[in-house]
């Protein structure tokens, strides 16, 4: 929410934004604004039926494919993922959480609509190619040609 001057750049969160409490996050969309950086949230969760259920049919397809591999070993690990399948729960606790506290596109506008400052430019993106993925970015509208230092695509 307010990110140290010495750190300068473009920021990213990758599948965190949905964990931030709704002024929480719209502090963090301002900060990049107050400082002039680009921002882009993405986030594999939606907050839908079709994302749900994806998720829903992943997450314990991963826990259970991908624990042996997990470092450093324990056998705890395998014990509560096979014997009592506590991590395949937990895991799909955490994903049916997350898709519903997920912001949606018209959130995400509300957020950014309601932020002060120098002219920013949004894109809103969503795919379902490999899964849900949504994404927000933003970067300032430069004041020279009207529009922003890398500005992506809109999808």
């Amino acid at each position: 929410m307010h990110v140290p001057d010495e750190l300068r750049g473009f920021r990213t969160l990758f599948e965190s934004f949905h964990h931030f409490r709704p002024e929480q996050a719209r502090r963090i969309l301002q900060d990049a604004v107050d400082r002039g950086e680009g921002i882009a949230i993405v986030e594999i969760t939606e907050r839908s039926v079709l994302g749900l259920l994806f998720l829903l049919l992943v997450s314990p397809i991963s826990v259970y494919t991908l624990t042996p591999f997990a470092k450093p070993f324990t056998w705890w690990r395998l014990a509560l993922t096979y014997v009592v399948p506590v991590a395949p729960v937990l895991s799909l606790w955490e994903s049916a959480v997350s898709c519903l506290r997920t912001y949606t596109e018209e959130e995400l506008r509300e957020m950014t609509s309601s932020l002060s400052g120098q002219p920013y430019r949004w894109v809103f993106g969503k795919a379902f190619d490999k899964g849900p993925v949504c994404w927000l970015m933003g970067s300032p509208i430069t004041p020279t040609n009207g529009e922003s230092r890398s500005a992506p695509s809109s999808h």
